[in-house]
């Protein structure tokens, strides 16, 4: 079950990555039938949700060469600022976005949608 939801996860991002690209251009000279993208895609938040993204991105980026990828840890709140005014495409974030962060995106035309990736958790042992 644990590695269906990695997967799914994976899958998510993936397909995120690839909306957010800026353009899609086919490469002939490809030895693939895929379609390569074009573009550029930042990305800032949660120094915690940080790690993950840069599995994921190297992934993307060795199946997507041609696609430019940011990717910045800034911090949940910074990384909803940059978002909610146009600056990023995606933001990582270890909370959902706040009322006052989502009027600002609406303001500024930005649509979007929340994934879960991970559930944080805190564990206290004694020995």
């Amino acid at each position: 079950m644990h590695l269906r939801k990695v997967l799914l996860i994976v899958v998510a991002i993936t397909a995120m990555l690839s909306l957010a690209a800026c353009g899609m251009a086919y490469h002939p000279n490809s030895t693939t039938s895929e379609k390569q993208l074009t573009g550029t895609v930042i990305i800032d938040g949660s120094s915690t949700v940080f790690p993950i993204m840069q599995t994921i991105t190297k992934q993307y980026r060795a199946a997507q060469p041609e696609v430019t990828i940011s990717l910045g840890n800034s911090g949940t709140i910074d990384g909803f600022k940059k978002f909610a005014n146009g600056i990023t495409d995606i933001n990582d974030a270890s909370r959902p976005i706040t009322n006052a962060e989502e009027t600002i995106a609406r303001q500024n035309n930005i649509d979007y949608i929340q994934l879960k990736l991970a559930y944080d958790g805190l564990s206290v042992v004694v020995n």
